[in-house]
């Protein structure tokens, strides 16, 4: 499992907030690659978000063609999968396409320096 903190560029940021139709972007973005026998099988970012009146994390985990395998809430006092959450649909689907927007940016093949 490899670990980053990506920042994201001007031109990528434009991008995400288009593709995710989000006004938030988390910087930088933390994101978890899976591999196996040295070929991604999958990726998982972190998202905090404002639930209401406080902070909430989700664990969104993707599988190697960006589709949603999993959402986690990884709230201090409970991780646990989001099923009985306190989390609202529309927050965490706000979430999932936040981040499946940032996934299709950093995975989209560069054409050379911006």
């Amino acid at each position: 499992m490899k670990t980053e903190q990506v920042i994201l560029t001007p031109s990528q940021r434009k991008q995400v907030l288009m593709r995710g139709d989000t006004d938030v972007l988390p910087t930088p973005v933390a994101r978890f690659i899976a591999t196996k026998d040295g070929t991604v099988v999958g990726r998982a970012y972190v998202d905090t978000h404002a639930a209401g009146a406080r902070q909430e994390s989700l664990l969104i985990s993707l599988d190697a063609t960006g589709q949603v395998l999993r959402v986690d809430d990884l709230s201090a006092s409970r991780a646990r999968p989001i099923v009985g959450a306190a989390l609202t649909a529309r927050e965490t689907t706000i979430a999932v396409r936040r981040v499946q927007a940032i996934d299709a940016v950093l995975e989209k093949p560069t054409s050379g320096p911006e």
